[in-house]
């Protein structure tokens, strides 16, 4: 008999859980470089164009690969994955600290961003399915809460410690404090369950001898499959755009270093929150609402952006943009589950997470560009206005494709 609701999330449900979450506080390391842009343009005299170049690589990898991390997942399981990904990423990111020339910490960017991947949504989003299926949505909201928490406190500290030392200390700081919460827990809480000890529907294709290779490819013959990869592409173009630029635009909307720091630090902080209540959310809309009503108010964010400096913009802004950016990170996967079903969640999430490679990488050079262009980030905000707002349009016709498959 199958349980229900938060009766999942007991026993070694529960430390998968919270092992997955610890180890999600890895993706918090990619928003410590816009904790401590200042200093490194300041030190290394660069402009806001070759900073976002520089991190370019990062986003490269980590898009290609994403689909290999959920073959991998497939493959090998899901603590291998982890344990190793962990390792490169952390070591990876420490090296940044021992650099100063673009080349050579785009390589190491690169190397980050493959750690990235296999630490990331894809990895940890499969094995929580595999875990949990009633109370997913609040699994999904703790466990991504983790990339919030450990870039909010991560993103803290390094700024905090740049200010007493410099950014290389900062940056070989959070790197050790990540790696010692991420690899116990990769190596002791997160394993996939054994024969029988879960009850999980998984949706179509629960033969053992269908191979990845054909749910991917089933996937990529439906409308739904590209209607959320052109919706994820839309949301890196910008999300990824707003890591790099955030700290900066709010400096020269009149706000001192620190107050920016923070605020943008708490911006990633109160991910925490909005994730787990984005949760219960997800648990109780249908997923395909719950993605389009989320997506609007992402939208909306960057519409209330190009008011600033006028009064209300700023908290409004945080309102909208904390909640639905991080509340993302819930329902898409939620959302993609629901479209094809769990036991091929992480190639094909993991495919279309592949949309990283152009939005990730497009997204912050152009609000550099902007910038560099115009004096401002307005042109940017306009760009993302019309690419969400496109995205907005489609997500209605995302639709059951494993029921769309029995039917047909």
């Amino acid at each position: 008999m199958k349980e229900s609701g938060l009766d999942e999330l007991r026993g070694r449900a529960f430390w998968v859980v919270i092992g997955c979450m610890a180890c999600q506080m890895g993706l918090g390391l990619g928003y410590v470089p816009s904790q401590v842009a200042d200093g490194m343009l300041a030190d290394l005299d660069w402009d806001r164009t070759l900073f976002a170049e520089v991190f370019a690589p990062q986003l490269f990898a980590q898009a290609l690969a994403s689909p290999l991390a959920g073959w991998m997942v497939v493959r090998f399981g899901i603590r291998p994955v982890l344990v190793g990904s962990g390792l490169l990423v952390c070591s990876a990111f420490a090296g940044l600290a021992l650099l100063g020339a673009a080349a050579p910490m785009m390589l190491l960017a690169a190397l980050m961003g493959v750690g990235l991947a296999g630490v990331g949504d894809v990895t940890v989003g499969a094995a929580v399915a595999r875990w949990v299926e009633h109370a997913r949505g609040r699994a999904l909201g703790f466990v991504y809460g983790g990339a919030n928490l450990g870039g909010g406190l991560f993103g803290i500290l390094a700024g905090a410690i740049m200010v007493q030392w410099n950014w290389r200390v900062a940056i070989a700081g959070v790197a050790v404090l990540a790696l010692a919460l991420m690899l116990p827990a990769a190596l002791f809480a997160v394993r996939e369950p054994h024969v029988g000890e879960v009850d999980i529907d998984a949706g179509p294709g629960n033969d053992a001898s269908e191979t990845a290779a054909l749910g991917l490819r089933q996937a990529l013959a439906t409308r739904s499959f590209w209607i959320l990869t052109w919706a994820l592409f839309a949301v890196f173009f910008s999300f990824v755009a707003m890591t790099r630029h955030l700290k900066l635009l709010l400096i020269d909307a009149g706000l001192s270093e620190a107050d920016a720091r923070y605020f943008f630090g708490n911006a990633v902080l109160i991910g925490v929150v909005t994730k787990a209540a984005s949760g219960f959310i997800a648990d109780r809309l249908h997923p395909r609402r719950a993605m389009i009503a989320n997506h609007a108010l992402f939208t909306a964010s960057f519409a209330v952006l190009l008011a600033l400096p006028a009064a209300g913009a700023l908290a409004l802004f945080f309102v909208l943009y904390a909640f639905s950016a991080n509340a993302r990170d819930v329902v898409f996967p939620v959302l993609v589950a629901n479209a094809f079903g769990t036991r091929m969640l992480a190639p094909i999430y993991g495919a279309i997470c592949v949309t990283l490679l152009p939005g990730g990488i497009g997204g912050p050079i152009v609000a550099g560009w902007a910038f560099d262009t115009t004096g401002n980030y307005d042109l940017a905000l306009w760009i993302f206005i019309a690419v969400n707002a496109s995205a907005l349009l489609l997500l209605p016709f995302v639709r059951d494709e494993t029921a769309a498959l029995a039917r047909a």
